[in-house]
């Protein structure tokens, strides 16, 4: 059976043959002679004449009878009445899925309180706050206005549009609150200082003294830093008897205190 399509709120059906008075043609490819059809376009045919005349004639889009006998075209007969109700029922079905799975994407890619979101596009105006494109904000208030969300950032809080923000990673989230409970204590993400108290914990692929004579987890001094290996050198304790150096990789740090704080009695 032909498809089905709906026109002008009734149902029509693509059928072979020739069409009557009150049936539908539409062009898959207009043809070369005529400039004033459109492919895809269905045309109600006005009138007809097989025995008397040879001609199919429809209005054009000038609003011009056109004969289309001699063209290629599709034929649309309309359907029944039960036959039309079924189709009209199945289109808005389907309509009513399509957008049930965008109000469903809608609704999860919208932010909520306390979600994190990282900045796409800035305005003069957020500028003015310190806003930058990259920056991990946290969100503290939604509406539904055209600017829809308050957040925090790392020195600022300001509102936003939604085409501003993108829903943060969780490494990206990650890497933020790093970055903050660092800049609370005046530092860089793993800026370490000679004479920081560090917990070090040992990691195998690594050679180092303390480590591997089983100590891992104790607390050491820094007495060297090498931004470049992103590496520090700890105080060997006393008990350690093993000739090999103590460089240590700051991903086997925790830093305890900072040397700045220190007060050795």
């Amino acid at each position: 059976m032909g498809k089905l399509r709906e026109i002008n709120g009734g149902v029509f059906r693509e059928v072979d043959g020739s069409p009557d008075v009150g049936d539908f043609i539409v062009y898959d490819e207009v043809p070369a002679h005529s400039y004033y059809l459109t492919a895809g376009k269905p045309y109600e045919v006005i009138e007809t004449g097989y025995h008397d005349g040879n001609y199919v004639l429809i209005e054009d889009d000038e609003n011009e009878e056109y004969n289309a006998i001699n063209d290629d075209f599709t034929v649309l007969k309309r359907v029944s009445q039960a036959g039309a109700l079924q189709y009209l029922l199945d289109q808005r079905k389907a309509e009513v899925t399509e957008l049930e799975k965008r109000l469903e994407e809608e609704v999860g890619r919208r932010l909520k309180v306390g979600d994190y979101a990282k900045i796409i596009e800035v305005y003069p105006c957020d500028s003015s706050y310190g806003a930058a494109v990259g920056d991990i904000v946290q969100v503290t208030h939604t509406d539904y206005s055209d600017v829809p969300y308050k957040c925090k950032g790392p020195k600022y809080e300001c509102w936003f549009c939604t085409r501003q923000l993108k829903r943060a990673t969780d490494e990206e989230v990650a890497a933020a609150k790093q970055e903050e409970k660092w800049a609370k204590i005046g530092r860089k993400v793993n800026e370490f200082k000679v004479g920081d108290i560090v917990r070090y914990a040992y990691k195998s692929e690594n050679s180092n003294a303390i480590g591997e004579s089983g100590f891992s987890g104790i607390l050491a001094e820094i007495d060297k830093v090498n931004p470049v290996a992103d590496s520090v050198r700890l105080i060997k304790p006393s008990f350690v008897d093993d000739s090999r150096g103590t460089w240590a990789k700051l991903g086997e740090l925790t830093l305890i205190a900072l040397a700045e704080n220190r007060t050795d009695l």
